[in-house]
């Protein structure tokens, strides 16, 4: 299933897009600005898993026998297209070996 992406008016608090992306998890975003030439591209900054199994890392029982999450999160950034509701990861072959 997709994750979506909800923007929102500064000025009316009303969604003004729901952008479909890929499936990811996450924790934290990190940053997310409007393009200075095109206010309707904005760039999405989160640290992402590609999976919610860090979860099930997080439980009292585990961190409480000293194990420890076994992943980390990494920089995924996503360019959001208002006009065109298209969401992009322009840094998605970053993470390969």
């Amino acid at each position: 299933k997709p994750t979506y992406f909800r923007i929102i008016s500064l000025d009316t608090g009303e969604q003004i897009a729901r952008i479909p992306g890929p499936a990811f998890f996450m924790f934290h975003h990190i940053n997310s600005y409007q393009s200075k030439d095109n206010k309707k591209k904005i760039t999405v900054d989160i640290c992402g898993f590609d999976d919610p199994q860090i979860i099930n890392e997080l439980y009292l029982d585990k961190l409480r026998e000293n194990i420890f999450p076994s992943g980390a999160g990494y920089l995924r950034r996503f360019e959001l297209d208002l006009d065109a509701n298209t969401c992009i990861e322009s840094n998605a072959k970053a993470r390969e070996p």
